[in-house]
């Protein structure tokens, strides 16, 4: 008996060894309670953002002009009415992807549900993000730098705050990570189906420009830089290329036909109301004249639009037959101050570069622009969650330079976002999405840098111990 007692006790404790060894050897990115610590820890994270904002902002709902369009669409959506905003009832103002995902508040809660219930649905949405930003990296890199951008991704100010305003950056940033992932995943081979995953591209493209039209011309983009910049395999043989080619090819016309399909009914829509072709918005007019006309700062001062409106009416009243439908107006309208903006461009460029710059600097400031966020914490947290970041960032990708897949996925949404809003108007607003993926070759250089303090203390150990013996 007693020796069956003491085979057990060895038995048990030669178990208990082999346990902790494991515990001891598995990699903390293989270990599930750390990932679920970080979306945790991320979520609960724009949870206070969101209960903090809202109360600094007292009687104030939102905080952003923007804010309010999109919570009346969401409520007019909600209601079964037209979908239309503002006194002269504007049709195309909006697309239609933030104020669709507002109207399921509205649905459940009622015309009058608290804004605060509009910014923790964001911050489920930039939770996820956490997981888009893990996804794609652990595709370029591997687990271990995954679980490190997920940690920068959740505690990065920019990302917590686009998180809790009441704006498309929400659910737009993780559609935007979705479509970068599928697309590694394609660009990589990692699918054994890549028609289905060119599909998916087009897909969440589609509803990432829904959400957030200035994407529209993402795909196309890179799509072309894919097709001119990524040759086939020096070693393949002339079949094989061609045969590369042609299925890249093939994936593109798919990935393309795909958003076709995504945009097709508001594209319809907006022409049967209007009678043109709106791909986006009837905003780019004003958007453009912001960011050009002579009042421009590159900032933004939408105070010019009433001026417009009125031209535009005394206009339409000098015709002798007046035209009737708002929608047309509305057409008019913008066209009347893209216009504008073209000719104010033209007559000196020199000014457009000056302007180009300075939202460059605005976009990519250290120190926020706007007043509400300057001083006391919000600058601290926006000035210590950005400048390392971004350090190790542009260090990151030169390291990783020869990777085409990184510079691809990484930098070159930085650089379209850079270009429209160079064109547009600037802001650290508008700097937030690439900057979620550029935490991933910040990341990768962080895990690379120690991993190789790691190997050095190893060899210099290994010495001392020769030394010794």
């Amino acid at each position: 008996m007693f020796v069956q007692q003491g085979s057990r006790s060895r038995t048990f404790a030669r178990r208990k060894t082999q346990t902790d060894r494991r515990r001891i050897e598995t990699p903390l990115a293989e270990r599930s309670w750390i990932w679920v610590a970080v979306f945790v820890v991320a979520f609960l994270l724009r949870i206070a953002a969101a209960v903090w904002w809202q109360d600094r902002l007292g009687e104030e709902q939102f905080g952003f002009p923007d804010s309010e369009s999109y919570w009346q669409l969401g409520q007019t959506i909600a209601d079964g009415k037209p979908y239309e905003f503002g006194e002269g009832g504007a049709r195309m103002f909006r697309t239609p992807g933030y104020p669709a995902l507002l109207s399921v508040i509205f649905e459940i809660g009622g015309n009058e549900v608290n804004v605060l219930w509009a910014r923790l649905l964001n911050a489920v949405f930039g939770t996820l993000t956490v997981g888009g930003v893990a996804w794609i990296t652990g595709q370029l890199f591997n687990r271990q730098t995954a679980l490190v951008a997920a940690m920068l991704a959740a505690v990065y100010p920019g990302a917590i705050g686009m998180s809790v305003f009441v704006l498309a950056e929400g659910p737009f940033c993780l559609l935007m990570t979705l479509q970068v992932g599928c697309w590694i995943r394609w660009r990589t081979h990692q699918t054994s189906r890549p028609t289905t995953m060119a599909i998916l591209i087009g897909i969440t493209a589609g509803l990432a420009i829904l959400v957030r039209p200035s994407w529209l011309l993402f795909l196309p983009a890179i799509i072309a830089i894919n097709t001119v910049a990524i040759q086939p395999r020096p070693q393949s043989n002339q079949q094989q290329s061609n045969q590369q080619r042609g299925g890249r090819w093939g994936s593109h016309c798919v990935m393309l036909l795909a958003l076709i399909v995504m945009l097709l009914p508001w594209w319809i829509r907006n022409y049967m109301i209007s009678g043109a072709l709106i791909t986006t918005t009837t905003q780019v007019g004003a958007s453009l004249y912001d960011g050009q006309g002579p009042q421009a700062t590159g900032a933004s001062d939408m105070r010019f639009v009433n001026g417009f409106k009125y031209a535009q009416q005394m206009a339409d009243k000098s015709l002798p037959n007046p035209p009737e439908p708002a929608a047309q107006f509305e057409v008019r309208l913008d066209q009347r101050m893209r216009q504008a903006a073209v000719d104010q461009m033209a007559q000196s460029p020199s000014r457009v570069v000056l302007l180009a710059v300075e939202k460059f600097k605005r976009t990519w400031s250290l120190t926020p622009n706007d007043a509400m966020f300057q001083g006391g914490g919000p600058q601290l947290a926006i000035v210590l969650g950005y400048g390392p970041l971004i350090v190790l960032s542009l260090i990151g990708l030169f390291h990783f330079r020869n990777r085409r897949n990184v510079l691809l996925t990484c930098a070159f949404p930085a650089i379209y976002f850079t270009l429209i809003h160079m064109i547009f108007v600037g802001s650290l607003r508008y700097r937030q999405p690439p900057m979620l993926l550029l935490i991933i070759p910040a990341a990768a250089i962080l895990v690379t840098a120690v991993q190789a303090f790691s190997l050095q203390l190893t060899v210099q150990d290994s010495k001392r111990r020769r030394r010794k013996k």
